[in-house]
């Protein structure tokens, strides 16, 4: 989790195993946003953005028992709004090539040849939007999302104030979100984690 150390991350992870539902608001509220980005982008409805990810918050509570064995939670999170999100989208998609490939793709087990293979393909097509963008845009995404730089190290290293630096990642994700949809929403879920903020 982002402004999270590890130590702090298993402390909220125990206490929410303990039924805290303090700890567990400080887990899920900052993930809030890029939660419902995803499920908004996938789902195009605001409504069903906010059951899916009620619905995810829900199924992390029922396992909350379970949490703590959990490597990395956040990619666990997303995995189930990314799930939650494709039966919602299974069932408005008409075109079954689609479906099959998502179908493929989410009954791969984790980290499968496959699977790596459709994730370096999704990562070609993100540096294939980046690569369209204006270059100070390109440059912070870059930074930012690929090399996972903090918004202040971005600002310091390209000498720019910390908002525009802001200002020119909420352009270049805008741009690479929408990019990546009109290539193939299954690139989309797969690199999710890389499109919100």
């Amino acid at each position: 989790m982002q402004g999270i150390q590890p130590y702090e991350e298993k402390e909220i992870l125990k206490r929410i195993s303990q039924g805290d539902e303090k700890a567990f608001s400080e887990l899920v509220t900052p993930l809030f946003d890029r939660l419902y980005g995803f499920a908004l982008s996938v789902t195009k409805s605001a409504v069903h953005a906010e059951e899916i990810v009620q619905d995810t918050c829900l199924k992390v509570w029922q396992h909350r028992n379970e949490l703590t064995e959990i490597e990395n939670i956040t990619a666990w999170i997303f995995t189930i709004i990314r799930n939650l999100s494709y039966n919602y989208l299974r069932r408005q998609v008409k075109n079954d090539a689609l479906v099959r490939r998502l179908d493929e793709y989410l009954a791969l087990p984790s980290a499968s040849a496959e699977e790596n293979l459709l994730y370096k393909e999704a990562l070609q097509k993100v540096q294939q939007a980046v690569d369209g963008l204006p270059l100070q845009q390109a440059q912070v995404f870059t930074l930012s999302r690929l090399q996972g730089l903090s918004l202040d190290e971005v600002a310091a290293r390209m000498q720019l104030s910390k908002s525009t630096v802001k200002n020119h990642l909420t352009l270049a994700l805008k741009t690479v979100r929408t990019y990546m949809q009109e290539h193939s929403v299954i690139y989309l879920i797969i690199v999710s984690s890389l499109l919100w903020e």
